[in-house]
Order: C-alpha cells, then sequence, then structure tokens
C-alpha cells in the first residue's frame, strides 16, 4: 500500500496589476522552488512598472520617427511582461498577460 507523502509549500504574494486593477496575488509554491518562483514574481512586478512608465511616455510622443524610440521601449517593457507572466506558469501558477500591462491569474490566487 503507498503511503500519502505531503508536500512541503510555502506561500508567496505580491501586489500585481491584474485585469487592470493592482491586486493582492498569493501563491502556494513547493518549498523547494519559492525561492525561485519569489524571483519570478519580482521581476513580473518590476516589468509592470517599467511598462505603466514606459505606456506613460509613449502616450504623448510625437507621431513618425520622432517617437519612435518611446514606442519601442514601451513595446520592449510590453515583452518583459509578456515572458515574466509565462516564466511563472513553470512553478505551476495560472497567469497569463492579458494586455497593457495586465495579467490575468487563475480565481484561487486572488485576494480583493
Amino acid at each position: 500500500m503507498a503511503k500519502e507523502q505531503k508536500v512541503a509549500t510555502t506561500e508567496i504574494s505580491a501586489q500585481l496589476r491584474v485585469g487592470g486593477r493592482v491586486k493582492e496575488v498569493k501563491f502556494v509554491a513547493h518549498a523547494q522552488t519559492a525561492g525561485q518562483a519569489q524571483t519570478a514574481l519580482a521581476q513580473l512586478k518590476a516589468a509592470q512598472e517599467r511598462y505603466a512608465d514606459a505606456a506613460r511616455r509613449a502616450k504623448g510622443a510625437p507621431k513618425g520617427p520622432e517617437g519612435a524610440g518611446l514606442r519601442n521601449a514601451r513595446d520592449t517593457a510590453e515583452a518583459a511582461v509578456k515572458t515574466a507572466a509565462r516564466s511563472l506558469n513553470t512553478y505551476g501558477f495560472r497567469v497569463a498577460y492579458a494586455g497593457d500591462g495586465s495579467v490575468t491569474v487563475s480565481k484561487s490566487s486572488v485576494v480583493d
């Protein structure tokens, strides 16, 4: 008869931009990978902050080549948010990019 093994878990949390609003998000991670998952969560939060800043600057950018640098910075920051969201899925979290620097998270992870 097989014995049931308990897996050590740790709760990690961060305030992320979810669906256009900043919300507290909590995840339960395996204790062995909690440090790496916390780092990935911090990278997502930082990427979202960079995107918000770049989007604010690009909003008033002139059309044409004069504003291309600001628009490129925004697009690069958006790609960083997408990559950071995808990296969290490695740890079993259900996170997806939703547009405008926001992500969607499985309902069980969002704390209102």
